[in-house]
């Protein structure tokens, strides 16, 4: 797929591209499912797809059906023809004057603007020690990344974190995990809104293209003793700093531990 790296949305789709791993969301009205697909970039062949119905757009509802494969050592899948769109050039890129259009085998189409650029270098950013002084910078830069996830000694899917959003495709036996998410860090922590989801709930919102606008928040609504939800963001507060760590209050009472990775 020969369009440059970086983020497209548009209002039923998003994709975000790579130099390995591409990763591509849907909203798919004529079959009735959202989707979530990862691709090798290179030869757009499938990976990994994971399809849930109906197509929601409100948190919080779990998905009445899941259909899924994954290429990763031992393929596994939900049933045959889910099975059979591994190893599969499962759709097109194709440039247009603001972005792609992205055209499934299936023959739906999308258009997509192009929302964020950048360079494979830009990915991996130099992670300086966290002080009560960077802390802002220390959350963007330790958490932006492009990397493969390995559970066990077996791959299960990538994380592509840029400056502006956050994408994961992980599928496990027993565990799927796919979003697109846009993100916004400040000394006081981070704020996360997700526009697409498939876990417990599936679903996406009504107009993606919400996702092409940089993340607003208000600081005042940081707690230092919690997370606080406002609409579809949620505020993530800083605990602790430390140089190798920044300790958020995490949802429903958890704690968050970023470390500072090692490049």
């Amino acid at each position: 797929m020969s369009v440059p790296y970086g983020v497209y949305i548009g209002r039923d789709v998003e994709v975000v591209v790579t130099a390995q791993h591409t990763i591509a969301f849907r909203r798919s009205d004529a079959g009735g499912f959202l989707e979530s697909t990862l691709l090798d970039t290179a030869s757009a062949e499938c990976i990994g797809v994971c399809r849930t119905a109906p197509c929601c757009t409100e948190m919080r509802m779990p998905p009445q059906s899941w259909r899924y494969a994954f290429a990763a050592g031992r393929p596994i899948a939900s049933d045959d023809e889910m099975r059979r769109l591994l190893g599969q050039p499962v759709l097109d890129l194709s440039p247009t004057d603001d972005g792609v259009e992205v055209r499934y085998r299936d023959g739906e189409a999308h258009v997509a603007t192009l929302a964020e650029t950048f360079a494979m270098a830009d990915l991996v950013p130099p992670c300086p020690p966290a002080n009560e002084h960077n802390v802002a910078q220390c959350l963007q830069s330790w958490t932006t990344c492009c990397d493969e996830t390995v559970r066990e000694g077996a791959f299960v899917g990538v994380t592509i974190n840029t400056r502006k959003h956050m994408y994961i495709f992980e599928i496990m036996p027993g565990s799927i995990y796919c979003r697109a998410a846009r993100w916004a860090v400040c000394d006081r922590g981070v704020v996360f809104n997700q526009n697409f989801r498939q876990r417990f709930e599936a679903y996406m919102i009504a107009d993606n293209r919400e996702a092409m606008n940089d993340l607003e928040y208000d600081v005042a609504l940081f707690d230092a003793d919690g997370c606080v939800w406002d609409d579809r963001s949620v505020y993530w507060s800083v605990s602790s700093v430390s140089g190798d760590e920044i300790v958020l209050h995490g949802c429903q009472g958890d704690t968050y531990r970023w470390k500072r990775p090692e490049r």
